[in-house]
């Protein structure tokens, strides 16, 4: 085949042979398939830019969920650690009233066997056949409940704290007791007996206890100090008011050793054994009164009056 192209020369033919017809056919092809690639590839560029936004509009949406489930969380987590400082306050509360019944079991004398606050209660049962976790409101509600438990308890023993303190009170205000040592003895009763100076019988309102000049004089009750000082026939005298009606004296002491206002517990040294004022020899003249009048302090110095 002859193909006749125009040139400066003039007109010229060219043969085309087979091999030529081939390559113009590969050429024409390879156009149409690189224009058909350029298409697609512009199609699957207008698609991926698509998705890429979708992308973006979820990884938006994953954010805004987060975010909320964030929210979520912290409060979760500051009911619960409300609840943990409520707990720990319980605990702390439980811990004093541990301490309190410890201090009651003492004070009362009980047997510490069947009051140890430090135990562990006894608890049990069967094997549960059901169980569900606990559920930050009913957790809440269990703990409401414990602490009105505990404040029902802290009253209770409160309460008792106060009687008992009361009672103690009372044993240490309440005359027992002698007001000297065990080298002491009882040189003189309570009642009639016949004077030591004058030789008639008269009455004798106390009890005296004799003893070596010098030995200490203790309290058999406590109380305030109203009277610490010279008092006529008594010498140096000490009076204590032991509350609820009762007021102890103690005469004839060669020193005193406390003063007017003074509070004395019960087995205080309060005075030194003497020989003052009307006296025959160092003794303790020991006088208990009650409402105002004297009464025989035997059965107090042996122990066997209450209030």
């Amino acid at each position: 085949m002859f193909i006749v192209l125009r040139t400066r020369t003039g007109p010229r033919r060219f043969m085309l042979r087979r091999a030529h017809w081939c390559a113009a056919l590969g050429l024409l092809f390879g156009l149409a398939l690189a224009a058909a690639a350029g298409g697609f590839f512009a199609g699957r560029g207008y698609s991926s830019h698509v998705l890429v936004s979708r992308v973006y509009a979820m990884q938006g949406q994953l954010t805004r969920q987060s975010a909320k489930l964030e929210k979520l969380r912290q409060h979760s987590q500051a009911g619960v650690n409300a609840v943990a400082s409520r707990m720990a306050t319980l605990d702390a509360r439980l811990n004093r009233l541990d301490a309190m019944g410890a201090q009651i079991v003492s004070m009362a004398g009980l047997e510490e066997s069947g009051f140890d606050f430090t135990a562990v209660p006894g608890e049990g049962g069967p094997y549960p056949t059901n169980e569900e976790p606990w559920k930050l409101p009913d957790l809440s509600a269990a703990t409401a409940a414990l602490g009105q438990r505990i404040w029902q308890e802290r009253s209770e023993l409160a309460a008792l704290e106060a009687m008992l303190l009361h009672r103690q009170y009372n044993a240490q205000t309440v005359p027992s007791g002698k007001p000297v040592g065990s080298g002491g003895w009882i040189s003189s009763g309570y009642g009639w007996r016949t004077d030591p100076f004058t030789g008639e019988r008269s009455f004798h309102p106390g009890i005296d206890f004799a003893g070596h000049e010098g030995d200490p004089v203790h309290a058999i009750a406590a109380g305030v100090v109203t009277w610490a000082g010279p008092r006529y026939g008594y010498g140096r005298l000490v009076i204590i008011n032991d509350g609820g009606g009762y007021t102890t004296w103690y005469g004839h002491s060669e020193k005193i050793l406390v003063q007017v206002g003074d509070v004395v517990q019960r087995g205080e040294a309060i005075a030194l054994l003497g020989d003052t004022g009307r006296s025959t020899g160092p003794h303790v003249h020991l006088e208990v009164h009650h409402d105002g009048d004297t009464v025989n302090p035997w059965p107090y110095v042996q122990g066997k009056r209450n209030r």
